[in-house]
């Protein structure tokens, strides 16, 4: 291997930049694969047309039981969207503290107030995040199979790593 790569668990076949950023170990903490299960489309193909997804469970803040919900990462976005209509299903509360402006959807300005929710990632260990607020928007609009996007705001914390060629993207710490 070319100096300054590893290969990584479980998928000793997958090699990424190596882990040492910033004088900081960050081994994977989650990888999203993006293999389609009903055709078998190649994961790097089904990766290319959809963005990476996971499942996000949202829940009004300090209540356990939640919804799960398809989940586009989107390193566009400045802040984590939630589809309107699932604010009133959900019973998710304004953060009166904050004021989204500036924030851009489709190319067209947008102003709001937030939502509080907690949010959390089944299946990962990625952390939730409690008290988040999200951005109510017409998400099914132009996108009926999706029901929030993650933003910039939470993938903030983390180190993304995008493998087009190979149709994963690797979360770390």
């Amino acid at each position: 291997m070319p100096h300054g790569w590893h290969a990584f668990w479980p998928m000793a076949a997958f090699t990424f930049p190596h882990p040492l950023c910033y004088g900081v170990w960050m081994p994977p903490i989650h990888h999203l694969l993006s293999q389609d299960p009903q055709t078998g489309a190649p994961s790097h193909v089904v990766l290319r047309d959809n963005g990476p997804i996971l499942m996000t469970n949202v829940t009004i803040p300090g209540q356990s039981l939640g919804t799960s919900h398809r989940t586009l990462v989107d390193v566009g976005a400045r802040f984590t969207l939630i589809e309107q209509t699932l604010v009133s299903v959900l019973g998710l509360q304004p953060d009166p503290s904050v004021i989204v402006t500036g924030a851009r959807v489709g190319g067209h300005p947008q102003t709001g107030q937030p939502f509080l929710a907690d949010l959390a990632f089944p299946n990962t260990p990625l952390a939730p995040h409690l008290n988040h607020p999200v951005v109510a928007y017409d998400i099914h609009g132009t996108s009926p199979h999706l029901d929030l996007i993650i933003g910039r705001d939470i993938l903030q914390h983390y180190v993304l790593v995008y493998d087009g060629g190979l149709g994963v993207v690797t979360l770390a710490r």
